[in-house]
């Protein structure tokens, strides 16, 4: 017979519940997983491999919806796509120089406007360790690789086939078998497989810092020759020669820009893989690019613009990314304040008309300035970060910026005169007080004065002698 349990209450709700927390976590688990990962997907295969074209991948990408923010904050521009090895580039190696990475693109959020989408990469053959464990990598433009912005890794794998195709003395490992226990051996043979070489890459030279402009020399200017005004009327004395101060004269300014270096090192990058145009006066001048022939100055209150004609022209991303700065002006509005205006042409990587003309684009900070010029830091204002395909904020710093307004100084002439108050020459001096001994005439000068003293003398001789006969001859 058996005897029957008798009924607990508690244990009978104690065993309903727990099998309702165990459905429940049943249900909650597969979706929280798939959830973390998002609601993209990345997929990754090899199209091509020989030692002459290199590695070709195409990778694919579905899902690609409400993107996280790039690592500056601002909102999602599109996505990078890079293969790496991440043995030997890490994120913040990737950050600090994208050259590392054999194969990199830029897919603008344009591209992908229901979230699917597919790119090529193609890495070189010469120096890819084909034993690494490469890996696809995508993560939220325009930035750097950050826990928040890194938006998906993908395993690439290579066959054998394909990794002989790409280096040819490359060969599969050997497996050496384990001879039985029972078979003697006196000198069993040892099998050492060798692996390729891994070459590490080296940086490229693109680091995103910041160089402070060159500054041009000051363009040198003639002083005039011409003789100072209003010579003596009367010249007690004879032949003589005074020193005069000539005033120094002002020269067209030039600004020394390197706009911002991480903007022109990125225009320049393997990520963008653009160029940059100059014309109309500016040229590229080291890290930096220089404005000559300028225009305007400063009144003395100490206000005003020096004005600059030319261009500087920006593309990115096969024409995607296009900005053009013309038309600088550099507004001096206080006691080492100003700002600095600019004509505008520019998209943003969506295709919208960000620019404009005369875009007060970036607050000036002048160390001190004058009618000779000054240097400046600069920041972006919401419009000039806008103008910028809006990669950046208001507030980030440009590189610094030199407007040099070139003047002569003023220098003296020294001018000579005869005993009728003619001039016998003009002579520029570095200075001095006058007075033929110490005036630093030129010796054309000199030989002027000199030839005409012995002129006026020889003749007083002859009046004197021809006094003397007059007067003999008459006694």
């Amino acid at each position: 017979m058996t005897k029957s349990r008798p009924y607990n209450p508690a244990r009978q709700l104690a065993a309903v519940l727990s099998a309702f927390v165990v459905g429940v976590l049943a249900l909650v688990a597969p979706l929280t997983s798939a959830g973390a990962a998002g609601p993209w997907s990345t997929a990754v295969s090899v199209t091509a491999a020989s030692q002459a074209g290199g590695l070709t991948l195409k990778v694919d990408g579905s899902g690609y919806v409400s993107l996280p923010n790039a690592s500056t904050g601002a909102p999602n521009a599109g996505v990078y796509v890079a293969l790496r090895d991440p043995a030997t580039m890490s994120n913040a190696e990737i950050n600090a120089d994208n050259g590392i990475v054999p194969a990199l693109t830029f897919l603008p959020k344009m591209a992908m406007p229901t979230g699917d989408w597919t790119v090529g990469l193609n890495a070189a053959a010469v120096g890819f360790d084909v034993d690494a464990a490469w890996e696809i990598i995508v993560w939220s433009a325009h930035g750097n690789i950050t826990d928040g912005s890194l938006i998906d890794t993908v395993p690439m794998n290579l066959t054998d086939a394909q990794k002989q195709a790409l280096d040819p003395s490359w060969t599969p490992p050997t497996t050496t078998s384990t001879p039985a226990p029972s078979t003697p051996t006196t000198e069993p043979s040892q099998t050492t497989t060798t692996g390729p070489a891994t070459t590490t890459p080296s940086d490229s030279t693109m680091p995103p810092t910041t160089t402070a402009p060159t500054t041009t020399a000051r363009p040198t200017t003639t002083r005039p020759s011409t003789p100072a005004t209003n010579p003596p009327a009367t010249t007690p004395g004879g032949p003589h020669c005074v020193t005069e101060a000539v005033p120094g004269t002002t020269g067209a300014p030039q600004l020394s820009w390197g706009v911002k270096s991480s903007f022109v090192n990125y225009i320049e990058s393997n990520v963008a893989k653009g160029q940059i145009d100059t014309g109309g006066g500016v040229s590229r001048t080291g890290a930096g690019f220089t404005w000559t022939n300028g225009s305007g100055s400063l009144d003395e209150s100490g206000q005003g613009t020096w004005s600059f004609a030319g261009f500087v022209h920006f593309t990115g991303h096969d024409d995607v990314l296009n900005v053009t700065l013309s038309n600088l002006r550099v507004r001096v509005d206080g006691p080492n304040s100003g700002m600095l205006i600019a004509d505008i042409d520019s998209h943003d990587m969506d295709g919208n008309d960000v620019g404009g003309k005369n875009i007060e684009m970036a607050t000036l900070a002048f160390s001190s300035v004058s009618a000779a010029g000054g240097t400046a830091t600069a920041a972006f204002t919401a419009a000039g970060a806008r103008a910028f395909a809006g990669f950046y904020e208001a507030g980030e710093a440009l590189d610094p910026l030199t407007v040099t307004a070139s003047s002569t100084g003023s220098g003296t002439v020294e001018t000579c005169y005869d005993a009728d108050g003619n001039v016998v020459s003009t002579t520029e001096t570095p200075g001095g007080s006058g007075g033929l001994a110490a005036t630093g005439a030129d010796t054309a000068g000199l030989i002027g004065v000199g030839t005409l003293l012995i002129a006026l003398g020889g003749l007083a001789w002859l009046t004197a002698s021809r006094r003397r006969r007059a007067s003999a001859s008459i006694t």
